[in-house]
């Protein structure tokens, strides 16, 4: 018979309420407990991997964070528990009000979409059509849903998976690109001995700035449009056959800082611990640092104590930021596209130029000046020697698609080169205000090039394009030199730090690769220039070209068309460059009238921030190449129609003239321009988005 065990109720007494609630207790704080597990396994792979690997395959770009060790692992940390956290506090909150049974549901249901964004996320790497994604999505959060609280391996499968992110983490923390990250500001200055040389130093590095761009038809730099640099070559030396060894940033700064030619194998990040001995670290024991770096960290902390943060966001805050737009991009239910972070790690272009102009102050001490001027690279957001900011084209980092693309663009390029034009005036007349122009070594450059040839690489040097990628303007006023000189043997980027150390007369521990260019032998035994050449800034190949070939063809580069002196001639454009500036009238050869005329009202044409200048948009008309933009009546601006390979999209960009804008209220109007130059047909035509 079996037994019955017979419980005595009333020898419990007051007991058995406590008892029961105690063991109710328990259970339930086991269940949320494994409900966090669950959130802690998913979160971590949905949210906190995607944060942390994209930081780690992007450190070479975010070296400038000033992130240290403690700044990533309580990012880390953050990437892993808050979303979790989140979550599980939503789910306790709601179970002292409502029912087991919701509560179930309710975590179910958070599961059930941390899955369904795993497998839209996953399923982004598989080309399916963006509804059959998403249905498969949607599959997934149904069986989630459902699997959860109806399945026991699916439990203890969510539950087994809540070590996966703690292994992940654990990987990420020990990755060499993570070390990087966290040692990147990490040196020490290299002790020198007597007085140096030169008193003053000014070092800048402009940015994607090709010497063909500088020159006129007559192989000299063209003083109507950048009057600062051609000052600049009448007053010092200009080394005309300076050539860049790389055609990436990532991979010049080491070579112009730290002198040594970039590893064919595999490109360490621009940092001072990965690059000890550079101009920096050289110059710290005799000068006074006044440094402004951009995409490089070559400075050490131990240096550059009172260092101008490039990024807009450093440290913890930055990592955070970074890690969750990436983690929000990966997750988006339809777009597949990169986390935008440019406004984190870069700021505005001309901001950053303008603190260097700034920081030049008088000194009775010998100071070293260092500026790496983000401009004129894309996006082409500033305007002419006011340096107006407007809204830009799509940045290129590949193949020109059309000779229109590459003529438009090489038409933005020029009119932000004329801004760091200007900003080298300011630069140049801010030395000579507070009393140092005389007495500085001023040195300017640039780390690479760009090139605007139809189906050719924009960046990546090529046999066809080198000439406009490795050739960049190198000029170099040594202290009280007042007359110009122009030197055609051949310079590397090698050669800037032996030349800093030879005019200061500081000297460096270990033998350099390059030369002063004081020294440089006039036999020319550099026959081939050799150049650091990658997609994306990381391991890559070296490439040699022929350097007299591509000399030559940098100093026959025809010089922008039109006449020497001519204000607008930037802004002519096209078969049609003679419209511009004059009056369109809706009589005049037959526009067609039947569309209405942007009105554009409260425009300050004085203002330093212009979005009107830049005029975008789609041609539907399959008529039209050319676009001829009004304002006010008159022609402030021409366009090349291009026609995208891959979808057959036409598109345009106009650039407007500033001056042609009035206070107020301003008439602007868009044409297709047809016929004879001379003659043309105008007929009025819309741009869309």
């Amino acid at each position: 018979m079996a037994r019955v065990d017979v419980i005595d109720l009333a020898g419990l007494e007051g007991n058995i309420v406590p008892v029961i609630v105690g063991r109710m207790t328990g259970t339930r704080s086991k269940e949320s407990i494994w409900r966090f597990a669950e959130l802690f396994g998913l979160c971590g792979l949905a949210i906190a991997w995607p944060a942390c690997l994209y930081i780690q395959n992007s450190y070479n770009w975010i070296i400038t964070i000033q992130a240290d060790w403690t700044n990533i692992i309580a990012s880390t940390v953050l990437f892993l528990l808050a979303p979790a956290i989140t979550l599980w506090l939503i789910e306790t909150v709601c179970s002292l009000v409502a029912p087991d049974p919701v509560v179930r549901w309710l975590h179910a249901t958070f599961i059930g979409v941390l899955v369904a964004l795993l497998a839209n996320a996953w399923l982004k790497s598989v080309p399916l059509p963006v509804p059959f994604r998403l249905l498969l999505a949607c599959c997934a959060f149904a069986f989630a849903l459902i699997a959860r609280n109806r399945w026991a391996p699916m439990r203890m499968w969510l539950r087994l998976l809540s070590i996966a992110p703690l292994l992940l983490a654990a990987g990420f923390l020990a990755s060499p690109a993570i070390n990087s990250l966290a040692t990147a500001r990490l040196g020490r200055a290299i002790v020198q001995h007597g007085k140096p040389a030169t008193e003053r130093v000014v070092f800048m590095v402009f940015d994607e700035l090709p010497l063909s761009s500088l020159l006129s038809d007559q192989s000299t730099i063209d003083p109507s449009l950048f009057p600062a640099f051609a000052d600049l070559a009448d007053h010092s030396t200009w080394y005309r056959n300076s050539a860049s060894n790389a055609d990436y940033t990532l991979r010049a700064f080491p070579a112009l800082i730290s002198g040594r030619m970039p590893d064919e194998d595999k490109a360490p990040a621009p940092t001072a611990h990965n690059f000890p001995e550079n101009v920096f670290t050289l110059l710290a024991s005799q000068y006074k640092m006044n440094v402004h770096e951009a995409h490089e960290t070559l400075c050490p902390d131990a240096v550059c104590a009172s260092r101008n943060p490039y990024p807009t966001s450093v440290g913890f805050e930055a990592l955070v930021r970074i890690g969750f737009r990436a983690a929000q991009a990966k997750l988006s239910v339809v777009s597949d596209a990169s986390p935008s972070i440019g406004d984190l790690i870069a700021p505005p272009s001309m901001l950053s130029a303008e603190r260097f102009v700034s920081s030049l102050k008088p000194s009775t001490q010998p100071v070293f000046d260092y500026a790496h001027i983000m401009l004129p690279h894309q996006p082409w957001d500033y305007v002419g020697p006011r340096s107006i900011v407007t809204t830009h084209i799509q940045p290129l980092y590949s193949k020109w698609p059309t000779a229109e693309a590459a003529e438009s663009g090489k038409q933005q390029h020029l009119l932000t080169l004329q801004a760091a034009d200007a900003l080298l005036g300011r630069v140049v007349a801010r030395l000579k205000a507070i009393n140092a122009y005389q007495k500085t070594l001023l040195i300017v450059t640039a780390d690479h090039g760009i090139a605007f040839m139809t189906g050719e690489e924009a960046r990546k040097a090529t046999e066809t394009n080198y000439p406009s990628v490795v050739w960049t303007p190198l000029l170099i006023k040594a202290p009280k030199q007042v007359t110009n000189v122009i030197d055609d043997r051949p310079v590397e980027t090698i050669d800037l730090l032996p030349t800093i150390l030879d005019y200061t007369g500081i000297s460096s521990q270990t033998k350099l690769p390059g030369r002063s260019v004081r020294l440089t032998s006039p036999e020319g035994s550099r026959s081939t220039v050799r150049v650091a050449t990658s997609s994306a800034g990381g391991p890559g190949t070296t490439i040699t070209f022929d350097r007299a070939a591509g000399f030559a063809k940098t100093l026959s580069t025809s010089g922008w068309p039109g006449i020497v002196g001519d204000p607008d001639r930037l802004y002519r454009i096209g078969p049609y460059a003679g419209l511009v500036g004059k009056a369109v009238t809706s009589g005049r050869n037959g526009p067609s009238g039947t569309l209405r005329p942007k009105i554009l009202l409260g425009i300050d044409p004085m203002s330093k921030n212009q979005p009107w200048l830049n005029l975008q948009g789609r041609v539907s008309d399959l008529m039209t190449t050319d676009v001829a933009v009004t304002v006010n009546g008159r022609v402030a601006g021409l366009g090349l129609v291009s026609i995208a390979p891959s979808t057959s999209r036409r598109r345009v960009n106009v650039a407007l003239i500033p001056e042609s804008f009035v206070n107020g209220r301003n008439i602007l109007r868009v044409f297709s321009v047809s016929g004879d130059p001379t003659a043309p047909t105008f007929r009025e035509i819309n741009l869309s988005e």
